[in-house]
């Protein structure tokens, strides 16, 4: 028996929408400060209540456009986008930034390091090509619960 479809369009939008916020507005600020402590003048205390707002309004932003365009055909292309973005920055976020220098108010040499440049230009250029494939391969159905089921687990 198929679930309603609808339904799980929604749900998909808000699991894939909150995983995305949660990456882009909590972990990562919150990853930022902390391995740069000592470089802040202020406590994570003040950022805490500006990014709970930010990730909240932006999850429901969010969520609010996907049930706008829930029967439109750029729907599964705007979700596989957001899934994208967000299996992407988990990766290079979690496991590529090891290298990256301190922040300490001096200029970076971002061009000291180009294996690593190149390294995220064929990460996003193969989950690219990856999502592509799960969007035309996969049926609706087992394409949302595939997105749901990472973003959920993931985050």
């Amino acid at each position: 028996m198929s679930e309603n479809p609808q339904k799980n369009r929604i749900l998909t939008a808000l699991c894939a929408v909150a995983s995305l916020c949660f990456m882009l507005f909590i972990y990562a600020p919150f990853e930022l400060y902390f391995s740069n402590k000592g470089e802040f003048f202020f406590d994570a205390y003040m950022m805490a209540g500006p990014l709970l707002v930010l990730f909240f309004v932006s999850t429901v932003a969010g969520t609010l456009f996907f049930l706008v365009i829930s029967k439109a055909k750029a729907y599964l292309y705007l979700i596989a986008l957001c899934f994208y973005v967000f299996i992407c920055s988990y990766i290079q976020g979690n496991y590529m930034a090891g290298n990256l220098p301190h922040i300490k108010g001096e200029m970076i040499d971002w061009n000291s390091n180009p294996a690593q440049r190149i390294s995220s230009i064929l990460l996003w250029g193969i989950m690219l090509i990856v999502t592509v494939l799960l969007v035309k391969k996969l049926k609706e159905e087992t394409l949302l619960k595939t997105v749901r089921y990472i973003c959920t687990g993931i985050t």
